[in-house]
């Protein structure tokens, strides 16, 4: 598998059961529909830690960056608080 950039970096992850769970708790209630959310994991894996958990198995090729291609916006940590979200609407991703 290929990956571009430093691959330690972190980024906040939700799982698509989490997000649906708290897609349920925001329509609900009227008076949140002007809210904003932001949905995320409070632990912070990086891309091979996500690609393993998923299935994958092997080595991970490192490629240049190439600022033409875009590439160099995956070269940051990409951390959410989700703490409004926790708080207002008691959601706890699983």
């Amino acid at each position: 598998m290929a990956y571009v950039g430093e691959p330690g970096r972190g980024w906040s992850w939700v799982h698509v059961a989490d997000l649906a769970d708290a897609y349920c708790c925001i329509i609900t209630p009227a008076a949140l529909y002007k809210e904003v959310f932001c949905l995320g994991s409070a632990q912070h894996p990086n891309y091979l830690d996500v690609a393993q958990a998923a299935g994958f198995v092997g080595a991970l090729e490192l490629g240049p960056l190439i600022m033409e291609d875009g590439s160099a916006l995956f070269d940051q940590d990409a951390i959410l608080d989700s703490g409004k979200t926790r708080q207002v609407l008691g959601w706890a991703p699983q």
